[in-house]
């Protein structure tokens, strides 16, 4: 058992290693860590501009999941990524995997980098983490950005998604390689799938279920009228987790809140179609900064 556990840490570091060159290289992101809350968070930065947005993955994901995202905004931007703890790179972290944690991770994160106000843009589990931070640390927040979003009350996802997921934590590199494709309409290269499974293999089933669990028991539905900033939440059209119904209740406590589908795309729309999530982003931005 120890030399399965010890071949597949290797491995997963051996991925790692290949997706922050695939970040670096290839995407022209600096790559670094800041000390918070007792860990270490491994974040992705790219741009000099001064609009400031900070993006928070989800569920069985990493930074890398805002690679297309990053790489295509355009230079007035200065974006950053993190780690959420006990995925990507934070692995070894055995508790603390809360919306409120999360929340307070970022924020330190974020504070220690010396960013005051920006935009939080938040994918499914990430997104919650984005409205409890706007409800926590609201004069940080200037603009939230929800993208197949966890809701405020909480995900009960159907038993015919939620068994296929639960069985992912056991699966192999080579089996996960092979399931994925099925999770996205626009199926994404080989090359990005593989980056996908050492996300999945790069969780311990202590923040696995610690993190399906607090995504599913999240309600802060009472609380969403408190949420002041300007808000938009983008959907695939084909989105399964995170249905047109559940994301409609949600914007519907938010005032002003816009929904804007993504016809074609499911639930990870800013890996199926980069370039569109980039566009709805920037225009959102810029509607803000006119008002």
């Amino acid at each position: 058992m120890t030399g399965f556990v010890s071949s597949r840490k290797e491995e997963i570091e051996r991925n790692h290693d290949e997706l922050k060159h695939s970040l670096s290289q290839k995407g022209g992101l600096k790559m670094a860590t800041v000390q918070v809350n007792n860990i270490s968070i491994s974040y992705v930065e790219k741009g000099t501009g001064e609009e400031v947005i900070v993006f928070i993955h989800g569920f069985i994901a990493s930074k890398g999941h805002w690679k297309e995202v990053m790489e295509l905004l355009p230079d007035g931007y200065h974006s950053y990524a993190f780690d959420l703890r006990g995925s990507g790179e934070v692995g070894e972290v055995k508790e603390g995997f809360t919306i409120a944690q999360f929340a307070r991770d970022i924020h330190a994160a974020a504070q220690e980098l010396g960013l005051e106000r920006y935009v939080v843009a938040g994918h499914s589990t990430g997104g919650a983490v984005a409205q409890q931070m706007a409800l926590d640390f609201p004069e940080c927040v200037k603009a939230l950005v929800l993208i197949g979003t966890v809701s405020c009350f909480g995900c009960e996802p159907p038993s015919a998604l939620l068994y296929p997921v639960i069985k992912l934590i056991d699966a192999s590199q080579e089996e996960l390689e092979a399931t994925l494709p099925a999770f996205y309409p626009q199926t994404p290269s080989p090359e990005r799938i593989k980056e996908l499974a050492n996300d999945v293999r790069s969780m311990t089933k202590e923040s696995f279920f610690g993190t399906m669990d607090t995504f599913r028991f999240f309600n802060q539905e009472a609380r969403m009228s408190e949420i002041k900033v300007p808000t938009i939440f983008l959907t695939g059209s084909l989105d399964l987790f995170m249905t047109q119904g559940v994301i409609q209740r949600a914007a519907a406590g938010i005032a002003g809140a816009k929904i804007v589908y993504i016809e074609g795309n499911g639930h990870w729309v800013m890996i199926e179609n980069g370039s569109r999530t980039v566009e709805l982003i920037t225009q959102f931005v810029d509607e803000v900064n006119q008002k």
